[in-house]
């Protein structure tokens, strides 16, 4: 099986419609057909435009798009819209440089939760899952192993990680907690890493994951692409 290097990127986008203006935009080029942009929308209404498309998103509507044609997304109404946003873009050898972006700063803000790499990535189909995981103050999630293709952030509140095995994080003990909080990147692990998320603070905690599932492993369902994930509570 082939190998295909991919940059996994995970954005939260507010679009927002400024005095006098009707299109507050997002436009990304992406220089490589191989490249797969999946937006999904949280809250509000999008219009988004590919190429000579265009379509019309609500609240739980998503859409893939790939190829090299540049995306337009803008608001509907004057409400913001709230969008997710996962990139899965050539490494930066084989695109030949980033994606370029064209927006308003003032009608459009991104929180980037999760941007990483994967040199393993196996070609061809796959699933694509991105779940939101609500930890209420004092609770937990059940300690589980490290896997590849598997990424995680914290989209509010305070995270403890506590870690346990061989070849942690630099000066990270075995069955030691630190704390993460929005901004923070959650540090590369090795496959089989025993993990503990919890939470550490006072007011609900938010987890992103992001998870790829190569076809050889998704079975028959990995033809399709899908964002999801209800709160744990």
């Amino acid at each position: 099986m082939v190998v295909q290097p991919r940059d996994p990127r995970l954005e939260r986008a507010h679009l927002r419609t400024a005095a006098g203006t009707w299109w507050p935009r997002l436009r990304l080029c992406i220089r490589r057909a191989a490249a797969s942009v999946i937006v999904r929308v949280e809250s509000g209404e999008i219009t988004t435009t590919d190429g000579d498309t265009e379509r019309r998103l609500g609240p739980g509507e998503q859409h893939r798009f790939s190829g090299n044609a540049a995306i337009s997304l803008q608001s509907v109404g004057s409400e913001e819209a709230v969008v997710f946003v996962v990139y899965l873009i050539p490494g930066f050898e084989e695109a030949g440089g980033h994606g370029e972006w064209d927006y308003d700063p003032e009608i459009y803000t991104a929180d980037w939760l999760i941007s990483t790499s994967a040199d393993a990535l196996p070609g061809g189909a796959g699933r694509i899952t991105l779940e939101r995981l609500t930890i209420p103050v004092g609770g937990a999630l059940p300690a589980e192993e490290a896997q590849p293709f598997v990424w995680a952030d914290v989209g509010a509140g305070v995270l403890g990680l506590q870690l346990a095995g061989e070849h942690l994080p630099f000066r990270w003990k075995s069955g030691a907690e630190r704390t993460f909080r929005p901004g923070q990147y959650l540090p590369a692990l090795q496959d089989g890493t025993r993990m503990t998320f919890r939470n550490a603070g006072d007011e609900d905690l938010v987890l992103y994951r992001l998870m790829i599932v190569p076809e050889m492993t998704a079975g028959a369902a990995g033809t399709a692409m899908a964002m999801a994930g209800p709160p744990v509570s």
